[in-house]
């Protein structure tokens, strides 16, 4: 939605030149307000921190197995952490780096994509499992009990804490958090979460993504946490001692998993949607219109001197 915007406000600016060739000088100020405009990213809010295990789209904690088979992958870095395996089989991909801690391994089959590299993952684990602490630790704002029905969540304007006995979302579900770039949502959830259908998680009025943690607490007992179907997950999932599976569905963000598995199959993925081609011209291609405009703005001055 975000590219789609920027498109329309450089599609604006090349009219707008047009419309002013007599006024050079007023044109070289709009193009130049413009292109901070479009060059500028939108006002952050405060993101979660997680330390260093903030650095990973997936991230294995200690003596997790990590699959990633079929058509599946992650869009970003993943970490292999301390014991951990990696398994990539099949069509499977991760874009970025794969971290393996030095007493982890890793094995290929079929014609999987990955990079790897050594990195001593110890600390991303124990940043990982302070966090998940001291979120657990706060004092809830807003207290559900089982969300099995779809629901709408409004933040306060700042930090809201939200105490969920489980989310199960089926069929077309959706779990909708409502507020601005400054609300944070973080979900403590002890039961179950699953996500199956076409339910998914939907974020309006500007809540950013890196806002949004979800906590789920508990032992593998608790079952594992599921995305099936074409359901839709966003935000950071923080699953400290129990596995996570997905496929073919889709989660918008990170996973941070410490169970027995870590599981992402049948074409799902995990990571940012790559944003499509033709949608938001690139940092260049902005310069090319900003460029394009000032010639066409000096083309125009040029013939009103003449006549």
């Amino acid at each position: 939605m975000m590219h789609g915007s920027v498109h329309a406000r450089g599609v604006a600016l090349r009219a707008t030149a047009r419309r002013w060739t007599a006024r050079p000088g007023k044109v070289a100020v709009l193009v130049l307000v413009a292109w901070c405009c479009l060059s500028v990213s939108p006002c952050q809010g405060g993101m979660i921190n997680l330390g260093q295990a903030g650095d990973f789209t997936v991230l294995g904690l200690t003596g997790t197995h990590i699959a990633v088979s079929g058509h599946s992958g992650v869009v970003g870095d993943l970490g292999v952490g301390p014991s951990g395996l990696g398994d990539f089989s099949g069509s499977s991909y991760v874009t970025g780096t794969t971290f393996v801690d030095p007493t982890g391994g890793i094995k290929t089959s079929g014609s999987a994509s990955i990079h790897p590299a050594t990195r001593h993952l110890a600390p991303a684990v124990s940043d990982a499992l302070q966090a998940s602490a001291q979120v657990a630790a706060m004092a809830a704002t807003q207290t559900f009990g089982d969300i099995k029905n779809s629901l709408t969540i409004t933040g306060n304007g700042g930090t809201n804490v939200i105490a969920a006995q489980s989310v199960r979302l089926s069929g077309s579900e959706t779990l909708t958090l409502v507020g601005g770039p400054s609300d944070s949502f973080l979900f403590n959830v002890p039961g179950r979460f699953v996500l199956s259908g076409t339910s998914s998680i939907h974020l309006s009025g500007g809540v950013l993504p890196t806002n949004v943690l979800f906590n789920v607490l508990g032992s593998e007992k608790g079952g594992t946490v599921e995305f099936t179907g074409k359901s839709l997950a966003i935000g950071t999932f923080l699953i400290p001692d129990r596995s996570f599976s997905l496929g073919p569905a889709v989660l918008e963000g990170s996973v941070i998993a410490g169970g027995e598995d870590l599981r992402i199959h049948s074409g799902g993925y995990v990571g940012q949607t790559p944003p499509p081609v033709d949608t938001a011209p690139e940092p260049a291609g902005l310069t090319l219109v900003a460029v394009g405009a000032l010639a066409f703005a000096g083309y125009g001055w040029r013939r009103a001197r003449k006549s």
